[in-house]
C-alpha cells in the first residue's frame, strides 16, 4: 500500500514540475518505499516456498512501481486498480495460506 500511494504521489508531483523540490521528495520517498517491498518480497522468497504466493508478491510490487509510469490521467488511474487488485490478490492469498 505505501509504494503504491508513493508511486501515486509522484506521478502527480511530476506532472506538476520534476524540478520542483516536492517531485524530488517524493521520487525519493518512492526509492525507499520501492526498497522496503522489495526486501520484504526478499524475505517472502526465503520463508516460503510457496511459488504462487511469491509471484504474486512480486506482481504487487511490478505494478505498484509502474504507476510512475503512466502516459496519461486515464492509463494512470488503470494501473492504479491493477495495483489495487494485485495487492488485494497477494493478501487473499497470503490470509488463505496462513489460516
Amino acid at each position: 500500500m505505501d509504494l503504491r500511494r508513493a508511486a501515486i504521489d509522484r506521478w502527480h508531483r511530476e506532472q506538476e514540475d520534476r524540478t520542483e523540490r516536492a517531485y524530488l521528495a517524493a521520487q525519493d520517498e518512492y526509492f525507499h518505499l520501492y526498497a522496503v517491498a522489495r526486501n520484504v518480497h526478499i524475505r517472502l522468497r526465503l520463508l516460503s516456498d510457496d511459488m504462487e504466493l511469491i509471484d504474486h508478491g512480486h506482481r504487487a510490487v511490478k505494478i505498484a512501481s509502474d504507476i510512475h509510469h503512466a502516459k496519461s490521467e486515464e492509463n494512470h488511474r488503470e494501473v492504479i486498480d491493477r495495483a489495487q487488485e494485485a495487492l488485494d490478490m497477494f493478501v487473499t492469498i497470503a490470509a488463505s495460506r496462513l489460516r
